[in-house]
């Protein structure tokens, strides 16, 4: 079986990264807040400290004298303690491992690891492979404990995810399904959609439980190579039960692949799987480093032409090498970017060309650096580029109205509202893409007709929906869905009206706030927190009331986001839920987190390792101690007196 590499332990660690055509993350709480929850923001990078970092991480001793050097510089001397126990593992000593993993919980849990893509906290990359690290020393039961916890309390989803995959294949050791991997021709054409059938049986007694994708990796099979894969979803199989799934790799999945022998592998993620790979042969490739550099030097020469003769190129830049260029993208966030020598000009396309290259990610910058300047060639070039996109949109040619929307989007071309609307509504293979280029345009005359044609409760919708609402007035076509009967849809509309800013939702917050459906009354306070100031202030009673929320996420929530606020007004809040001992650990150090937020210090209290506790005494003590600052400090708020 080829396991499945969701998240392995050195990908968490070391520098990852991606490039999707996802909505935009939202801001930081309690601007707006991120679904997944709102980790402290990590110091700013720093490419001298980056550098030093890569120097010193190959050793224990010198992960340690990099925390020596660099103490305040709390995000990277968590990404430097993970990195120890990174090594320790690597000796095979898991027990001084799992110590090295909870020391960096216990330091610098919140920070958010730096250079890291995926946006995870040090707490939760050493949860994670604390869990993994106890399943390979053969700790079955703790390692389940340590990741079915961070599964089902994690702040960010791929963390959840993965937790949960690695859960189920600590439980489900043991056991496996059978499977064999089937398609109608060995022949893969990259450009093209390309369907393989995978049959599974399961042969034992139990009910195994796991996530099935087909995966397309290079001959030959490296650690780390990558994988290009078609999703099966989270599926059961019952004993002794059979099961027939069809997974479909898109042609935008295919780019990647070079020409020659391939092999697709059913994987499964949770369980073990027996099953052949199947051996295909890729007749197309994407750019070569050779065709990238002529694509770089071909633009290049155009953006150093004098504008009248730009202008000849603007309809082969439209319609040749835009498409060609976006259609290449690559994930770029591994070794960050490269700078362009200050002197670029004196170099000739080619040398500059080979400079870039010289780069660990030098073939997908150029294509990255040839798309950005074809944009802005064509940006200057408006008047010729609008009639070759008018003719796009009229056209019967799918991919002549795709590239269209693209271009539409990339330049937010208002001026096309009206055109991209008619493939939204009209056109059933591109209404998702024209979705997109509807948010990016920025035009608020698309919130009805997303509400309309996207009515359903799944967040990607109100996503597009919140960004085209932020700093405008609330729609009412999405303020109606605020009185849906289905609470999800309540939540999410107020999700999506969040960062409106409009005074006139100040009742629907109000009544939202009274809820019965915690998440309702949840995002009503963050509705609230994203109005300026002097509208929340008068908003501000009915936020204040939920502080006594009786459910444990909203109470804890809105604790934070006065926390951010400096609003002295959570402080008796904190004070309880720090003295509460029925808190998980992962929300309980959220909690300190906002009183150090609040207040600037952590009082002495230790936050990870065994010791995180309240009823520990050094924490005992740091909790008296904010006790003390709040009867200095925090006088109790007329609000709560009238409560």
């Amino acid at each position: 079986m080829i396991r499945a590499t969701l998240i392995t332990i050195s990908a968490l660690i070391v520098v990852v990264g991606g490039c999707r055509d996802d909505p935009p993350a939202t801001a930081q709480m309690p601007r707006s807040e991120n679904p997944d929850g709102a980790p402290t923001t990590p110091e700013a990078n720093d490419g001298q400290l980056r550098r030093q970092f890569g120097r010193l991480r190959q050793t224990i001793q010198g992960c340690r004298q990099f925390i020596r050097s660099h103490e305040a510089k709390k995000a990277w001397c968590g990404k430097a303690q993970l990195e120890i126990a990174r090594l320790l593992e690597r000796q095979r000593n898991h027990p001084e491992a799992i110590r090295a993993y909870q020391e960096a919980i216990a330091r610098y849990g919140g920070e958010r690891i730096p250079d890291l893509s995926a946006n995870m906290t040090v707490r939760e990359t050493a949860m994670l492979h604390m869990g993994l690290c106890h399943a390979t020393a053969g700790d079955r039961d703790e390692a389940m404990g340590v990741l079915q916890k961070l599964s089902q309390q994690g702040q960010n989803r791929n963390v959840r995810r993965s937790a949960r995959i690695h859960y189920l294949r600590v439980k489900q050791q043991g056991h496996k399904l059978i499977g064999k991997l089937t398609a109608v021709d060995d022949r893969l054409d990259s450009s093209s959609p390309f369907t393989v059938t995978v049959e599974l049986s399961n042969p034992s007694n139990v009910v195994l439980t796991f996530h099935l994708f087909a995966a397309i990796r290079r001959e030959p099979i490296y650690p780390g190579c990558g994988a290009t894969n078609a999703d099966g979803g989270d599926l059961t199989l019952q004993p002794h039960e059979s099961l027939t799934k069809k997974l479909t790799f898109s042609s935008k999945t295919l780019l990647g692949l070079e020409q020659g022998v391939t092999r697709v592998h059913a994987v499964t993620e949770g369980v073990a799987l027996e099953c052949k790979p199947l051996k295909l042969h890729v007749i197309w490739r994407p750019l070569t480093q050779q065709q990238a550099k002529q694509l770089f030097v071909e633009v290049e020469r155009i953006a150093r032409l004098a504008k009248a003769e730009q202008a000849k190129h603007v309809q082969h830049l439209y319609r040749d090498v835009f498409p060609v260029a976006e259609l290449h993208r690559y994930s770029l966030t591994i070794l960050g970017r490269p700078e362009m020598p200050a002197d670029r000009a004196t170099l000739t396309p080619e040398a500059l060309a080979d400079q870039i290259l010289s780069h660990g990610e030098g073939r997908g910058w150029l294509v990255e650096y040839a798309r950005a300047t074809c944009l802005g060639l064509l940006g200057h070039n408006l008047q010729l580029l609008e009639a070759l996109i008018k003719a796009d949109f009229q056209s019967r040619d799918e991919s002549a109205r795709k590239r269209a929307l693209r271009i539409v989007g990339r330049l937010r071309l208002s001026r096309f509202f009206e055109d991209v609307l008619e493939v939204f509504q009209k056109d059933r293979n591109l209404s998702e893409r024209a979705a997109y280029t509807l948010r990016d345009i920025g035009d608020p005359r698309a919130i009805p007709y997303l509400v309309r044609q996207q009515p359903g409760t799944t967040l990607p919708a109100f996503e597009l929906l919140r960004s085209l609402q932020r700093g405008r007035p609330a729609d009412t076509t999405l303020v109606e869905l605020l009185r849906s009967h289905d609470p999800g849809v309540r939540w999410r509309a107020a999700y999506a009206l969040a960062e409106s800013g409009d005074a006139s939702l100040l009742p629907h917050i109000k009544r939202l706030a009274r809820d019965q459906h915690p998440k309702v009354r949840k995002y009503a306070a963050n509705m609230g927190f994203c109005m300026k100031h002097e509208v929340f202030m008068r908003i501000r009673p009915t936020v204040v009331s939920l502080l006594s929320d009786p459910n444990l996420e909203v109470k804890c929530f809105v604790a934070r986001c006065f926390a951010q606020r400096k609003d002295k007004v959570c402080a008796r809040t904190l004070l309880e839920l720090a003295k509460d001992t029925s808190i998980d650990q992962l929300q309980h150090s959220n909690i300190i987190q906002a009183i150090h937020s609040l207040t600037g210090s952590y009082f002495g209290y230790h936050i990870g390792s065994d010791a995180w506790r309240p009823t520990s005494e050094n924490n005992k003590k740091a909790i008296e101690e904010f006790g003390r600052w709040i009867q200095k400090q925090a006088a109790p708020d007329k609000t709560q007196r009238r409560q």
